[in-house]
């Protein structure tokens, strides 16, 4: 770490150094640094780098510029609104993770962090992330999750009767320690795992088959858009351990085969089930946009597109209209969603 005086300006730059074995440690020379400015009466400029530094262990400090790129720096007495309101986020993040690893990194998520003072973080939970991915993640090059336990705000959720000895009489988030919650509870037999798109679909499903039980030994995910890293490792930890037979079921536009793509390239195996535009009636397609072909077009040369999901994309930008789960032929999505894991069901009992 080094000290520089400039123009009486204290200049903070966080960076890590070798001269600090301990996390803590370099989190309380920063905070040093700030007492110390203001003692003296300087003003403070934080200075942030995305570390690019090599794992090389006789590297020394006084060589590791070379391997920096400064991102950004924030003034106390910036004439930007904004570069203060982050000039005191920076300040009351170090101060949050001093306590936090004071009190053993228990476990929490951005979330909680955000709602220590969501003023200072202009009542923005992203905001909050945002600064701790550029102070943790690029510029001290630690982790979040394995450095402070601290996780991505849950937003997938999770419904089914696969975990024994679990009541989910409603969908509930996936936990953020599901290894720990769900090791000892799960059954011997091979079971279903659907993953769905829409919230409002899931809700409607989990609904349906609560009612109904038709489906034994099944687990149903809701990715609520785009997954989340929780819900990728979740699902990833249910493949590797348990063996799933894996349906998905997104709309039949870019974005929907762009989320699947997501899933399937952090995931192998997954069995993409619909909903396809030949399954609805062309009164209930919808028109795409520029920018939709746009994407389209970009997603089509991509390599990482199965065949069947390349078909709807081509006749997507051929009929330049799109298909979503709640308008699939004459049946509710209830009704569409079951007729396409009846077969499914059958294979699994034999």
């Amino acid at each position: 770490m080094h000290k520089t005086f400039m123009n009486k300006t204290y200049n903070v730059y966080f960076n890590n150094s070798k001269e600090y074995i301990l996390q803590i440690d370099v989190l309380n020379m920063f905070w040093q640094q700030f007492i110390l400015a203001a003692t003296n009466y300087q003003p403070l400029n934080l200075i942030l780098y995305k570390n690019n530094q090599p794992e090389i262990l006789n590297i020394k400090d006084s060589e590791l510029d070379i391997y920096r790129r400064k991102i950004s720096s924030y003034y106390q007495f910036s004439s930007t609104e904004l570069d203060l309101q982050r000039f005191v986020g920076l300040c009351k993040l170090i101060k949050i993770l001093i306590n936090h690893m004071e009190t053993n990194c228990q476990l929490t998520t951005i979330r909680d962090i955000y709602y220590q003072d969501v003023d200072v973080f202009q009542n923005k939970q992203s905001e909050c992330c945002y600064l701790l991915t550029q102070l943790v993640t690029y510029s001290l090059k630690w982790s979040l999750i394995s450095t402070f336990n601290i996780h991505p705000t849950q937003k997938s959720l999770m419904y089914g009767d696969y975990f024994t000895n679990i009541s989910l009489n409603e969908p509930i988030l996936i936990p953020i320690n599901f290894e720990q919650s769900f090791q000892h509870l799960v059954s011997d037999q091979r079971f279903l795992l659907i993953v769905i798109e829409k919230d409002a679909v899931f809700q409607s499903f989990c609904s349906h088959l609560k009612s109904t039980n038709q489906l034994k030994n099944y687990l149903i995910i809701t990715t609520k858009g785009y997954s989340d890293k929780l819900a990728l490792r979740f699902i990833n930890w249910l493949k590797n351990n348990f063996k799933p037979i894996i349906y998905c079921f997104f709309d039949s536009d870019v974005h929907g085969i762009n989320i699947f793509r997501q899933l399937s390239i952090n995931i192998h195996g997954l069995v993409f089930a619909g909903v396809f535009l030949s399954e609805s009636k062309p009164t209930s397609w919808l028109s795409i946009t520029y920018n939709d072909v746009l994407l389209l077009l970009n997603l089509l040369n991509k390599d990482t597109i199965i065949e069947k999901c390349h078909r709807e994309l081509t006749r997507g930008l051929f009929l330049y209209k799109k298909s979503e789960m709640n308008v699939v032929a004459n049946k509710t999505y209830n009704d569409y969603i079951m007729t396409k894991l009846k077969l499914y069901e059958q294979s699994l009992i034999q």
